[in-house]
């Protein structure tokens, strides 16, 4: 089965940590920090999330392999948005279609 990328699904893993592959390199662990609340309309659904992850390793702009113990494990477009003394916070932008 294929998890869906729905607010409902992300929403109650905020503060857990997912473990993100990153080719010729260990994997890196980010922790969910935000999920914002979902705007709705008749047939679609957008929200965001925050992920920060640590200051020395900027993940590129592109589809990663993430994986939770309970979600299992799934590809999402990640993109770095601003770093601070905490580390380096990723965004991930939802637009979906409630029609599916």
């Amino acid at each position: 089965m294929t998890l869906p990328l729905a607010h409902d699904v992300f929403a109650p893993h905020l503060g857990a940590v997912f473990t993100v592959a990153v080719p010729g390199s260990d994997a890196v662990e980010l922790r969910l920090v935000e999920v914002s609340e979902p705007r709705r309309s008749a047939r679609f659904e957008s929200f965001s999330m925050l992920f920060c992850g640590p200051a020395e390793l900027r993940l590129a702009d592109v589809e990663h392999t993430f994986h939770h113990d309970v979600l299992g494990q799934f590809g999402l477009f990640i993109a770095a948005v601003w770093a601070d003394g905490d580390g380096i916070r990723y965004e991930a932008v939802f637009n979906r279609s409630l029609d599916q």
